[in-house]
Order: structure tokens, then sequence, then C-alpha cells
């Protein structure tokens, strides 16, 4: 018999002491162990790591645990593939005459229990951010789970690690009782669904293939195609759970379309797209706290509020656009509904004010949406520029365009570093005003502003733009330069007067 043969008549031996019912039976009964612990802390702690939804409308769990045990045939295939059968032989030295003793099979069974994969327990999640969450309560509850006999073996600041077919993977090695290993993984549905028709395709070979380079290109690009779905499903989620949270708002949503949207119509003679605008209308809802309900729609109140000293372009601004006209008209009305103001009550530079109010709240909600790490109550630095701005600027995007403050924001922060670090005295505020006025393109710009004839606006500009060159944003750096080309001109046409 030659070394192949007989290795392979020894793998039969060690595979039908793996099928033993007696041994698997064991495995079992260590399996349910280890998937009652995990099922009992999440069950305890899901709801602290938004594992879990509970509204009006529905809820649930965003995991399922899972667990299996190794099938005989996937072990056989990996004593070749990972040598794992050749080292049994070596380091328990077996033999074909040895391997029936019971002493040898007890050690054996007892290296399969040490096996990281012979038990496998899965975590699906609904989305790859819950995936993240179930990997923070594990770590940040490890001491419940040691208390249940379970330890990772696992460093978790290695986890996610990134897999040859693209995907990212969560894996920790653990251990029940010091005898039975076990390996998680935590997965998304997607992940999940994706690795099992990934392994039927290809089987985990990815090394050896005359194709190997275009066929990992395809599985990265399919991996990437996925990050992009998850991420829109868990927005979709998100904003379905906005609505969920209070079942108010679905109603609100409701009377929205079904009682005010047709009369927008019939003012517009047209069919108006109420969603165009149902995003701030929510937030004012919010805001306000209106409940359900907007009351009746007064379109005259718009034409009431023509004459107010404080903002001086606002009236050329809300005629640029239906839609501000629309949020304008639905906003008063929402404070005439939850005031019960009459007519005689009505103070329209205060209703307006507060309009801005919220819509300076909302654009701090816009940025705070789009990752901007900004500081509590960054709304009152957004009025402050956008009263500026209503004075002298006629661009309607001076209302809505978050994308502006927030990079405004930026570049505020540079210019008190440029400023203290240099020491210079002039008020910072009359440099970011600069900026504010002139991130804006249409309208009158500054045809009214005055400068500091004794400051030297252009060095200090040229400080600022030199600082926001060393950051790796290119559309900041454009911005600020356009910024600055614009400020320049204007500083040069007043001095040709």
């Amino acid at each position: 018999m030659d070394f192949i043969d007989n290795q392979k008549q020894i793998f039969d031996s060690l595979i039908n002491i793996y099928n033993n019912k007696n041994y698997l039976k064991e495995l079992n009964q260590k399996r349910n162990q280890i998937i009652e612990v995990f099922e009992q802390i999440f069950n305890d702690e899901a709801t602290s790591f938004q594992l879990v939804y509970n509204n009006s409308i529905n809820n649930g769990k965003y995991y399922k645990i899972e667990s299996r045990i190794k099938r005989a045939e996937s072990l056989r295939e990996k004593f070749f593939r990972r040598n794992i059968g050749l080292d049994l032989i070596r380091s328990l030295e077996l033999d074909i005459e040895n391997i029936e003793e019971k002493a040898k099979q007890r050690k054996i069974r007892e290296q399969y229990s040490l096996l990281d994969d012979v038990i496998g327990i899965r975590i699906v999640t609904e989305l790859k951010a819950d995936c993240m969450s179930a990997l923070n309560l594990i770590e940040n509850k490890i001491s419940l789970f040691n208390q249940g006999g379970i330890f990772f073996q696992t460093d978790f600041k290695s986890q996610p690690s990134k897999m040859e077919n693209g995907l990212e993977i969560i894996k920790l090695k653990g251990i029940y009782g010091d005898k039975n290993a076990f390996e998680l993984q935590i997965k998304s549905k997607i992940d999940a669904a994706w690795g099992d028709i990934d392994h039927k395709l290809f089987y985990k070979d990815y090394s050896f293939t005359p194709m190997k380079d275009s066929l990992q290109v395809s599985m990265n690009n399919i991996g990437e195609l996925l990050n992009h779905i998850e991420k829109f499903l868990y927005d979709l989620r998100e904003t379905n759970n906005d609505t969920g949270d209070n079942y108010s708002n679905q109603r609100l949503v409701d009377y929205l379309f079904n009682e005010v949207s047709p009369k927008i119509d019939a003012k517009l003679n047209i069919n108006y797209d109420l969603k165009r605008i149902l995003e701030p209308i929510m937030f004012f809802g919010k805001e306000l706290n209106i409940g359900d309900s907007i009351g009746d729609i007064n379109f005259e109140l718009y034409e009431r509020i023509s004459e107010f000293e404080e903002y001086k372009a606002y009236e050329s601004i809300r005629k640029y656009n239906f839609d501000y006209v629309l949020l304008e008209v639905i906003f008063i009305n929402c404070l005439v509904y939850i005031e019960e103001l009459v007519e005689e009550t009505m103070d329209y530079n205060r209703m307006l004010k507060h309009y801005f109010v919220v819509l300076s709240k909302y654009m701090e909600k816009k940025i705070r949406d789009t990752g901007g790490n900004i500081e509590k109550n960054y709304y009152k630095v957004i009025f402050r520029k956008m009263y500026l701005l209503l004075n002298c600027v006629e661009d309607p995007d001076i209302l809505f365009d978050s994308t502006i403050y927030k990079k405004l924001r930026l570049i505020d922060k540079i210019i008190i570093d440029v400023i203290v670090e240099d020491e210079l005295e002039i008020n910072v505020n009359r440099v970011s005003d600069l900026f504010t006025i002139f991130s804006f393109s249409k309208g009158k710009r500054i045809s009214e502003y005055e400068y500091d004839e004794d400051e030297d606006y252009i060095e200090i500009l040229t400080k600022v733009k030199h600082q926001v060159e060393a950051m790796d944003n290119k559309a900041l750096i454009d911005f600020c330069n356009q910024i600055i080309l614009n400020i320049a001109k204007d500083i040069e046409s007043k001095e040709e007067k």
C-alpha cells in the first residue's frame, strides 16, 4: 500500500470516529449551550445597541443567531485542503493499527473539539451597520460572555477583515469551557447570501486560475455594488423608522397629501409634486409640534406679508421659486393654526423671524445628516449668516443650500486659526462675513459693503487660502479659491472708484 492509500485509509477511520452518533450528540449539546449564552445576552442587551426596533407600527430584531456542526464531508475535504488530517496523524502518532484504540480515539475527539470551525455560530443581521452593532455588543459585554463560559481569542480591533471576494467579514475565534472551540461569523443578509453564491461558484479558489486578476476585480466590483445597496437600504430603513417612531407623523403625511396637496394643485392649476418640499414640512411639523394636521391653508397670508423692515432682500428671494412660496405659506399657516392667531394679533416680522430660525435648524440637521460633526445649536451661527445674507444678497440658495453653510463652517475655523496664530487685530466676523456673502452668486452681492481701508484683506485671505490648500479637500479648495477671487475683484473695483 503506497503512502496516499495508507493515509486515505486512516482518514476513513478518522471520519468514522467523527461520525460516531454519541460524539455528534455531544457536539450538538455544546453547540446548544453556546447558542443559549449568545441568545440570553443578546436578548438582554440588544436594545441598548440598536439591534431591535419597537414602534407603533412594528417591532422585531435586526439579527438572527444561527449555528451548525461541520459535516463529515467538509471535514474530510479540510483534511486535504489544510492538511489537518496529516497533522492529526503526526501529532497523535496514528497508524492503521492503533487508531482503533479507545485512548487514541478519545484524543482524536478532543482534537476535533478544539478545531475552531467544527462548531460554527453565525449572527445574520438585517444590514451591515447592524453587524458592527452586534460586534460592539459582544466587545462591551465581554464579561457576560466570560461568565457564561465563552472566551474570545480574536482581537476585536482587527475586525472586520477583508475577504478575497472583496467583501468584509467579522470572524471571531472562541472557546467554550476550555474544551470546545467555535468560530463566530457576523454577516448581513446580503453578504451572507452573496457568500453562499460565491462559495458555490468558486469554492474559495482565487489563488490559482488563469483568470485570477480579472476574477478578483469582478469580485471586488460586486462587493462595492453590494456596499452601495447596503447604504441605500440603511437610509431607507432610517426613513421608515423616523415615520414609524411616531405614528402621528404618518397621519400628518396622509393629511398633507389628502387635504393640502389638492388645494395647492387647485391654486397653481397644475399637479404639484408635494414630495419636493415634504422633508422640510415634516421638519416644521416636528419643530412646531403641530401633530397630525396643519389646519386650513390660507394663501392670502403670503400676500399680506409684504412689508417688513428687517429683511431687505428677502421679498425678492421669495419670488424666485414656487417651492419657497409654498413653504413659507405652509409655515405661516402652521403658526396661525397652533397659536390660534387672528389677523389683529399677527406680527409678521416675528413670524418671519421664526421661519428663518426654523430654516436654520433644518439646515443644521441637513449638515449633521451628511456627516457634519458640528457643535450643539450651530443653527444660531447659520441664522446669523442667513440674517446677514437676507439683507444684501438676492440669492435664493441662502435659504436651503446646506452644503455651502457646511463649507463655510470649515473656513470659519481656518479664519480663526489664522487670525489667532498671526495675532491679527482684525475682527473675525468681518472676514467671516466676507466669505459668507461671496459664497452666493446671485443678486446685489455686496455693493453696499464698505471695507476697512486700513486692513489688508488680501493678505488675510491669502493666508486662509494657503491653510485650505493644505487640506485634502478639493471641493473646499475650489470653493475657497472662487470666493477669494470674487472678493479680490470686488475690492479692486471699489478701489478704482
